[in-house]
């Protein structure tokens, strides 16, 4: 049997400033997320957005971020948690969201992260963590979540 994808459109307004001043107007981003709810380790969340045309989520600032649990928690969702793009399977200790921009905003859930190693495999990829505690999380790349796509 095929597994229930549920999916949920958000579009978030991003303003920024940029300080150079030859571009001191305000700049308006939209990104639009889609929430699937189907389980898949992170490689193949990053390859599911691709084949959609769109990339796994890189969450930016602490509104997006607040937008985004708000969406999760609006669709019923959080009890399994959601991969983003940001990992350090390439940079040690550094974590680097898919775009190749570092992680600068984060929101960890305490304690996090911890980086644990289990049967060789280490904890390098980040989830908005599940069990509706919505923070962040180091976790195996290997491990089966859903997943969250942007625009």
């Amino acid at each position: 049997m095929k597994p229930l994808t549920f999916l949920l459109l958000l579009s978030i307004f991003v303003f920024g400033v940029d300080l150079k001043p030859e571009n001191r107007r305000n700049k308006r981003k939209t990104k639009e997320y889609h929430l699937y709810t189907t389980r898949v380790n992170w490689t193949e969340a990053v390859k599911q957005c691709e084949s959609k045309g769109m990339e796994l989520v890189s969450i930016l600032s602490r509104d997006e971020n607040n937008a985004l649990i708000s969406s999760i928690k609006e669709a019923g969702q959080g009890k399994i948690g959601f991969w983003t793009s940001a990992n350090r399977i390439e940079e040690g200790d550094t974590y680097y969201w898919n775009n190749g921009e570092k992680v600068t905003f984060t929101d960890w859930e305490r304690g996090k992260p911890d980086k644990r190693i289990k049967g060789g495999e280490e904890e390098q990829c980040i989830e908005i963590k599940g069990f509706n505690t919505l923070k962040w999380n180091d976790n195996f790349c290997s491990h089966k979540l859903y997943y969250i796509c942007e625009i």
